[in-house]
């Protein structure tokens, strides 16, 4: 029985469909047709309290809500509700790679975790 190829974790502090995203996505899906496991952490452009989660290109892309009057403010990194939400799923998860693409709070908190 051949076991699963490593894992790896991408800490994206955009909404999903903006900016850095598109890198994220691009090289996740590039690992994941190599036998990777890819998952990546985004913020959801529409979900304002509750995780949703997708398979985009063989990449598992779990949304994280937010609570902020804007979805630029929301996009930034600095919301309270999903820097909460990203810890207490990175906690319960464990890769065997993690790729951090900015120092902002919902990608380094977590990581951190």
């Amino acid at each position: 029985m051949q076991s699963a190829g490593p894992s790896i974790l991408f800490l994206n502090h955009n909404l999903a469909g903006q900016a850095t995203y598109f890198r994220n996505i691009n090289f996740a899906a590039g690992l994941a047709a190599r036998g990777w496991q890819a998952t990546m952490l985004t913020v959801s452009p529409e979900q304002r309290l509750t995780m949703r989660m997708s398979v985009q290109g063989g990449v598992r892309v779990i949304e994280t809500p937010w609570i902020l009057p804007s979805s630029f403010l929301a996009g930034n990194g600095c919301d309270p509700w999903d820097i909460l939400r990203r810890c207490v799923w990175c906690a319960s998860h464990r890769f065997d790679v993690t790729v951090v693409s900015d120092h902002l709070f919902n990608v380094s908190v977590p990581f951190m975790v």
